[in-house]
């Protein structure tokens, strides 16, 4: 199994990081490889363990993933569940928020995953999935901080969302 982790601080409380990342169809408002993510599951809006998102990504096409682990404003973790045109056997995504103070918070992110073809597909995963794979990550994570940041604020109580 194939394992690395990102970490990114993010100028917002623990409390509003969740709220967006926790809500599955806003994927695509901050991941920049996502042209389109949407609940597929019944519980729009409510989260928790066993909702399901699909999310459209270059190049892979429509992704699923379903909720494994929910721990509200603590952490969130996802498994692909079906992916078309991939070498990977399995792929799991554990995101963990720590506040650091009230209006900053750190999120880590762990990705592991397994990968199809044996030998063959380990020295595929090692010359361009792999460093494909971590690439997307951080643009997860900066478009995240990006969107909360700057994109989707409030400013005299009035949320102003530049998408």
């Amino acid at each position: 199994m194939t394992a690395f982790r990102k970490l990114i601080t993010i100028q917002k409380s623990k409390a509003e990081v969740w709220s967006t990342l926790s809500a599955l169809d806003l994927l695509h408002h901050f991941h920049p490889e996502v042209s389109e993510s949407y609940y597929s599951s019944n519980q729009i809006g409510g989260g928790g363990v066993g909702s399901t998102r699909i999310g459209n990504m270059t190049p892979y096409g429509e992704i699923e993933e379903r909720v494994i682990h929910w721990n509200k404003e603590q952490a969130l973790s996802l498994k692909v569940t079906s992916l078309k045109r991939s070498l990977l056997k399995h792929l799991f995504s554990y995101f963990e928020l720590f506040e650091i103070e009230p209006a900053q918070t750190r999120i880590s992110l762990t990705i592991k995953y397994d990968v199809k073809h044996g030998v063959l597909g380990q020295w595929w995963n090692k010359r361009l999935f792999q460093p494909t794979l971590e690439l997307y990550t951080s643009h997860l994570l900066i478009g995240l901080k990006a969107y909360l940041e700057y994109v989707h604020c409030k400013c005299n109580n009035t949320v102003i969302n530049t998408l």
